[in-house]
């Protein structure tokens, strides 16, 4: 499922343990032992419907194989498990408990700039069937603006202010900060896409506009809130915390205080398009001077409160917000680590003048471009630390430290969950760390080797799997 936005409250609690009495019902992701996730054991609508697990109706199991372990016949495989070339794997699943509520988020993710692959000359790779990368059934990215557009709340006609409504999940119909960042993200990389004479430019710019006046106000009725954990100003000249909450109703009442870098990246990013897709104009249009401003700002904004320093000062990591996460037990998530949005970030403000703050001091020695490399080497370093390196993928959730000797992460493995979503599964958080790295991949091709490396092990079981199932692209096990 889509991502469920994390709120960026102080982080929750170590889940409660799994039950292990016998007779209790829990959630299981290998049909013998409770999930750890507390909310997927409350109930088995929760269990099979928001965490998409099966319900173990007697509780925890014994004398019978997990999923993934060794067996001889089905018989010996725990609920519904089924003995498949020596291992226990999924069998058919009884049928979901309905619930009255969605069982998914259809949030509208971007899609980013289909990558360019050059040929390897690795003879490891496998052949690449380009038919994996076809389609018939295409439109432009306007037509695909006009289609996210269907997402979005007026809030006013002039000037246009357009809040990207969600559903679902964590955001439960209401504008969160990542929703309204894909509305900007989109209506950028659109913009920058159009040629100056393109008839439907006007109507991307209406929309690039109107998304980013909704964040604006997001960011400027956040400063009224406490809880913002933004204790220095940088846009407006120094008037207003950039990031804002992460949670609105669609008429931009604040409901959830604390900012998400997910969607700040997003947003950012979204804004450096929009600028440059116009800054060539003959006549620049009127939110260009503002826009330009907001963008270089909110990345000091981004930079100051939503990431933080290793105490060797070698890394710095993206947090969970402006108000948590970071190192250690205080969490992460892999798929907030945005490194061609940092990349972008980067280039931007070292072109930048005419900047209307003061920049502030981070007492660590480095220029900002400098602290911006940091920050997209530590991404790759965290990534690297999370991934499974034969498939690929990578755990909705991962706590990390440093090895202060070499600069090295390595994975800690505490219990550390947010949004509903399980630690240990690659789920709707992780699903977005995939095109977060192609992002990378496609707007820096000549610096984002690391890229490629991650991106690596996925493209080849995707490759070697493409057209071995009967009636699907892929099989089912095709990242297991």
């Amino acid at each position: 499922s889509p991502p469920a936005p994390t709120p960026p409250s102080p982080p929750a609690p170590t889940p409660t343990p799994p039950t292990t009495d016998p007779g209790v019902g829990c959630c299981t992701l290998n049909y013998k032992e409770c999930h750890e996730n507390a909310f997927c054991n409350e109930n088995i609508s929760q269990c099979n419907n928001e965490c998409d697990k099966e319900w173990l109706a007697d509780g925890p199991q014994s004398d019978c194989q997990a999923l993934w372990t060794s067996c001889s016949t089905d018989s010996e495989c725990c609920h519904t498990g089924v003995c498949l070339n020596g291992q226990c794997e999924k069998g058919s699943a009884p049928a979901p408990v309905p619930t009255a509520h969605p069982s998914t988020t259809p949030t509208t993710s971007p899609v980013p700039p289909t990558p360019t692959f050059s040929p390897s000359s690795s003879p490891t790779r496998p052949p690449v069937d380009l038919q994996m990368f076809s389609t018939d059934a295409t439109i432009s990215s306007f037509e695909a603006l006009l289609k996210f557009s269907e997402l979005h709340y007026v809030v006013q006609e002039d000037p246009p202010i357009y809040s990207v409504v969600a559903e679902g999940g964590a955001a439960g119909n209401d504008v969160v900060s990542e929703g309204q960042g894909y509305g900007l993200l989109i209506s950028g990389i659109t913009l920058a896409s159009m040629e100056a004479n393109d008839p439907n430019r006007n109507s991307a710019m209406n929309l690039f506009y109107g998304y980013f006046n909704a964040w604006k106000r997001m960011a400027e009725l956040s400063n009224n809130e406490p809880g913002h954990c933004q204790d220095i100003k940088f846009c407006n000249g120094g008037n207003t915390a950039c990031l804002p909450g992460w949670k609105f109703t669609k008429e931009l009442n604040v409901v959830g205080t604390g900012s998400a870098p997910d969607g700040d990246a997003d947003a950012i990013a979204g804004m450096i398009f929009g600028v440059k897709a116009v800054a060539n104009d003959g006549a620049l249009p009127d939110w260009f001077d503002e826009v330009s401003q907001w963008a270089d700002a909110s990345a000091t904004q981004f930079m100051y409160h939503s990431t933080v320093a290793s105490s060797s000062g070698q890394n710095r990591i993206v947090k969970l917000g402006s108000c948590w996460g970071g190192w250690e037990s205080n969490g992460n998530n892999p798929s907030y680590h945005s490194p061609g949005t940092y990349r972008m970030m980067r280039d931007y403000q070292d072109q930048f003048s005419g900047r209307n703050y003061g920049m502030p001091n981070f007492y660590d020695g480095l220029t900002m471009y400098q602290r911006w490399d940091q920050l997209i080497s530590t991404s790759y370093k965290y990534l690297e630390a999370a991934q499974c390196s034969d498939v690929g993928i990578v755990p909705n959730w991962l706590t990390v430290a440093e090895n202060s000797a070499d600069g090295t992460l390595y994975a800690r493995g505490d219990s550390f969950s947010g949004s509903g979503t399980p630690q240990w599964e690659f789920g709707s958080e992780a699903s977005r760390t995939l095109w977060r790295v192609a992002f990378d991949a496609a707007t820096y091709p000549c610096e984002s080797s690391s890229a490629s490396d991650f991106l690596e092990p996925v493209h080849n079981r995707l490759g070697s799997n493409f057209g071995t199932s009967a009636g699907s692209p892929w099989p089912v096990e095709t990242l297991v």
